[in-house]
């Protein structure tokens, strides 16, 4: 089955460096010549290639490119990036191949094994493409990372790359996008490895089992790794895959003997300093997605490696998607690897301050962010809507999505304030909105979960609860989780809204469910958290407090942090449920900010005290607190030094993170209940009368598009006729 797609060539443009450029644009009916690009669906199994193996799924929507061909460092290289250039968000994704014993001259693949689909994945994000052949066959991974690192400097300072630069890569592309994040986390923002070999000891010594091998020696190891007899890719060759298997692994032995210098018995060292199971201290987000059934890379040497990553205190910037019964490059995982690359873009986006994309910034809810932060009370802008607004901001990509309790949702322009959009639903929004992917995900008190097109706020689909819905989804893994008044949380399909799995507890559900490491945490009226099983929705554990718990858990360190309305924080194990500590003062309704090893939490919902408090990580220690005027619903968010909250007195607090000293309030026309989000150093919250935003920048006018155009038309007439006068003057004085 094929399907085709038609592109407008145009002559050239520029020579760069050895190659020259081609632009090529999505047929308009203009009178550039067509040419129909047609691309199998499912790719085949080249003989000398390790992984390089891609399945080519159908493009939805192809976006207009400019292509830059050339050499560099000896390795042809492609370059594409989103035409026109001002659609260009200044990211690139960099791919890299897997293992080919001889030198491919293609950096997009063969025609049957073609990497169009990920160019097209990043494309369609606004990030530029490219990819490198390496200039070299075998098992290349030192010119693999060289010649990519090379590419990546080159686009950055040719082209102005100048936003994030991501690394996709399968295989042995897995094995050097790995090598290369852990050694430049300063260059590159994330890493999504597809089936990457992680111990390469280890597919040296099952390459030397299997070269010489028997028939039933080889149908054992294989089927001990779970996959089928013959194993994908080797299926695609009938009764001659063995024989192909079996050269296959010869080559590959004999190419990592070369690379390394020796055989791991006699340079183990060699094969180390190459090694992801070494160098597992990551410092950049990874995504890994593996197949189950890897008869080339085992599923086992990955858990190892997120093993490695855990031991090293990571497990916060590691992901690992496990492909039930996928194998090395099928298409199960290749499409799934695909979906993850904008999962990939957003979480790096959200650890570095660029965008909030959910509740408390994070699918763990810790309220941190990188962002720069204002020092001063100064607004960019405030937009009301038409009653109040408890929901708190998402930030992603220039626009703030949050709702109101006039029953809409907006979209707003994170600069300016200025609607973009607005979708209403049947009652009031006070869950906050989550964004992935180009789609809002929302709940409202008409008993419905949204999905919405962030550009447009179209609806995508709705899922209908048996109660209200003021629980912010958490979402990932193209699963939404959302918690339900009517005693349950849902586990939802992203893209369908078809139900995967609900899990009952003993009363509503306020709280906003957290993700980590394959759990879901939330908190229940019943008085107790949850912890379940984020895949099956079975129960892990679950820990009773003495009261309702509407605070969301905030998950840190092997920690879970979560209020309670009996008036304590508690800290529990993440593991287990045990506890670990708990700080007993006044009602907690608000959720914990977790930071540079303290919680930050609003406290209140009763008397005596409504205050805004730190407490030591550890320990639970009292670090200090500050008193505000009235109940500090709002939860806390962390970013540059400073804590940011609001409270029920009207006021929005930013206090000093590390001794809680005011360094500025903000009196809004009514009661804040909404929650900070931060993002590019701007302070986003609602309150009972507007939405704010605050920054240290100036403010920017806001003048209505007609009324800006009026004055841009009397000032250039102004100039006109400044320049007559000055030109009149000049005669009469020169005459």
């Amino acid at each position: 089955m094929l399907y085709t797609w038609s592109v407008e060539r145009t002559a050239n443009s520029q020579n760069e460096r050895t190659g020259k450029a081609k632009t090529k644009k999505m047929h308009n009916g203009n009178k550039a010549k067509t040419a129909s690009l047609t691309v199998l669906l499912v790719s085949v199994f080249l003989l000398s290639v390790l992984a390089g193996v891609q399945f080519v799924g159908k493009v939805s929507a192809v976006t207009a490119y400019t292509e830059n061909n050339g050499t560099l460092g000896g390795a042809n290289y492609t370059i594409r990036i989103p035409s026109p250039v001002e659609s260009w968000n200044r990211d690139l994704v960099l791919f890299c191949r897997g293992y080919d014993h001889n030198k491919p001259s293609n950096p997009m693949g063969s025609t049957l094994s073609s990497y169009e689909n990920w160019a097209q994945a990043a494309l369609s994000r606004g990030a530029a493409f490219a990819a490198t052949t390496y200039g070299s066959g075998g098992y290349c991974v030192q010119k693999g990372m060289d010649t990519t690192h090379q590419l990546a400097q080159y686009v950055k300072s040719t082209f102005n790359a100048t936003g994030k630069i991501y690394l996709a890569g399968i295989s042995m592309g897995g094995n050097i996008v790995l090598m290369l994040g852990q050694k430049y986390p300063n260059v590159y923002s994330g890493v999504l490895d597809i089936c990457g070999a992680k111990n390469i000891t280890d597919l040296y010594d099952g390459a030397v089992f299997m070269s010489t091998a028997n028939d039933s020696q080889m149908d054992a190891r294989i089927q001990s790794f779970t996959a089928p007899v013959p194993p994908y890719p080797f299926s695609l060759f009938g009764s001659s895959w063995r024989t192909i298997y079996r050269n296959w692994c010869i080559q590959v032995a004999a190419d990592m003997v070369v690379e390394f210098g020796g055989t791991p018995s006699a340079v183990l060292q060699a094969y180390r300093d190459f090694d992801p199971l070494y160098h597992a201290n990551i410092s950049i987000p990874v995504i890994t997605v593996q197949g189950t059934s890897d008869a080339l890379v085992p599923y086992a040497r990955t858990l190892e490696y997120q093993a490695a990553v855990n031991g090293a205190g990571k497990s916060n910037l590691y992901r690992m998607y496990s492909i039930l019964g996928g194998q090395h490059g099928d298409a199960p995982v290749m499409n799934d690897a695909l979906n993850r690359l904008g999962e990939l873009m957003a979480w790096s986006n959200a650890l570095t301050g660029r965008d909030w994309p959910m509740f408390h910034n994070d699918l763990q809810h810790t309220g941190y962010s990188a962002s720069p932060a204002p020092n001063t009370n100064q607004t960019l802008w405030a937009y009301a809507t038409s009653e109040a607004v408890r929901s708190s901001p998402a930030v992603v990509d220039g626009v703030v999505y949050v709702g109101s309790n006039d029953h809409k949702v907006y979209a707003l322009n994170a600069a300016t304030g200025a609607s973009i959009w607005n979708y209403t639903t049947g009652e009031p929004v006070e869950s906050s909105p989550a964004v992935v992917d180009d789609v809002v995900y929302v709940g409202s008190n008409d008993n419905k979960t949204y999905a919405l097109n962030a550009t447009t706020g179209a609806l995508i689909w709705s899922y209908t609860t048996g109660k209200y819905v003021t629980s912010s989804p958490a979402v990932v893994g193209g699963v939404v989780y959302v918690g339900s008044y009517d005693k349950k949380i849902y586990a939802l399909n992203a893209a369908t809204g078809a139900s995967i799995w609900n899990y009952t507890t003993g009363a509503e559900i306020a709280s906003s469910p957290a993700v980590a490491d394959g759990k879901v945490y939330v908190g229940s009226s019943d008085t107790k958290v949850y912890c379940l099983n984020a895949s099956t929705g079975g129960s892990i554990w679950n820990y009773t407090t003495y009261n309702s718990v509407t605070s969301s858990p905030a998950v840190a360190d092997g920690r879970v942090y979560v209020g309670s309305w009996d008036a304590s924080v508690y800290c529990l194990n993440a593991s287990t449920g045990a506890r670990i500590w708990q700080y007993a003062d006044v009602s907690i309704l608000s959720s914990p900010a977790v930071a540079d090893g303290k919680v930050f939490v609003g406290q209140g919902g009763g008397y005596p005290r409504t205050q805004i408090c730190a407490l030591d990580a550890a320990t639970g220690t009292s670090i200090w607190n500050y008193t505000t005027g009235s109940s500090v619903n709002s939860s806390p968010a962390v970013a540059d030094g400073k804590v940011y909250a609001g409270s029920y007195d009207g006021k929005v607090y930013c206090l000093n993170a590390a001794t809680g000293a005011l360094i500025w309030s903000y009196t809004t026309g009514s009661a804040v209940y909404s929650s900070p989000a931060i993002a590019n150093g701007v302070v986003y919250i609602g309150s009972f009368d507007k939405v704010y935003a605050f920054s240290a920048a100036p403010p920017i006018p806001e003048f209505p598009p007609a009324a800006m155009i009026l004055m841009l038309a009397i000032l250039a007439a102004f100039a006109v006729f400044a320049n007559k006068q000055q030109r009149r003057t000049s005669r009469f004085f020169s005459s």
